[in-house]
């Protein structure tokens, strides 16, 4: 490979990268325009080794482009909590890899059209998405939704939240959403509070299994209140 074959394949890949990531930041997604170029540039050169080692090579070394890809994918979903919006952001770093692969291998008009496809999916399915969501479905479907709030100082809320996920994990109770807000009127500027808001969802009723989460919670010493209610909508209150 010649240093003009080299310059033109990291380039095409820096460009499609930097497209996704782009899109990705201007929406503040998880991850951002420097994640994804970095990533879209990293699997280039990754390939640009394989080249220089044969056929054989460019197979193994993207196999392994492929692997590390899914450990930082999913380094993205945990960083986001338990929001399905960060199996997105998983995807899309796992796109950009995939065009930066597709550019150090030599297949540049390949390259461009994938990046188009991701936007494409990113951009164009979006209102598609929100009037799907829009769409009523029927309780049945839905299953069974509970709401838990607990009220924690801000220095804790790691161990509770951490100890919502231990629970839940063996209860029949499945953790959708998790998220914290500043309580109003409770704590000090030395010493806040935070309320924590879970959604845990079932498909049968288990309100004996979360008055039982819920008891468990509350003999934790540092969390100051605990209730819980069911959601017909499915929405955090």
């Amino acid at each position: 490979m010649t240093l003009d074959d080299f310059l033109v394949r990291l380039g095409t890949a820096l460009v499609c990268g930097t497209v996704i990531g782009i899109e990705r930041q201007f929406y503040q997604r998880t991850g951002g325009l420097r994640t994804y170029a970095l990533v879209s540039v990293g699997a280039a050169l990754f390939v640009f080794v394989g080249v220089q080692a044969g056929d054989n090579g460019i197979s193994r070394i993207v196999g392994q482009v492929v692997t590390g890809i899914g450990f930082l994918g999913a380094g993205i979903i945990l960083h986001s909590g338990f929001n399905v919006r960060g199996l997105n952001g998983a995807a899309a770093i796992w796109c950009a890899s995939a065009v930066g692969s597709l550019a150090g291998a030599g297949y540049l008009l390949e390259a461009a059209v994938g990046t188009a496809a991701i936007l494409g999916i990113n951009t164009l399915y979006r209102p598609l998405v929100a009037f799907i969501n829009r769409q009523p479905s029927d309780p049945q479907e839905r299953g069974i939704r509970y709401a838990i709030r607990l009220t924690v100082p801000k220095a804790q809320e790691a161990h509770v939240r951490s100890l919502v996920v231990q629970l839940t994990a063996i209860s029949p109770l499945l953790l959708h959403e998790l998220h914290s807000t500043r309580h109003g009127d409770g704590g000090s500027e030395a010493d806040p509070q935070v309320d924590l808001k879970a959604l845990l969802t079932s498909e049968e009723s288990h309100d004996m299994q979360v008055e039982q989460l819920v008891g468990r919670l509350s003999g934790e010493p540092c969390v100051v209140g605990v209730s819980w209610h069911k959601l017909p909508d499915g929405k955090i209150e």
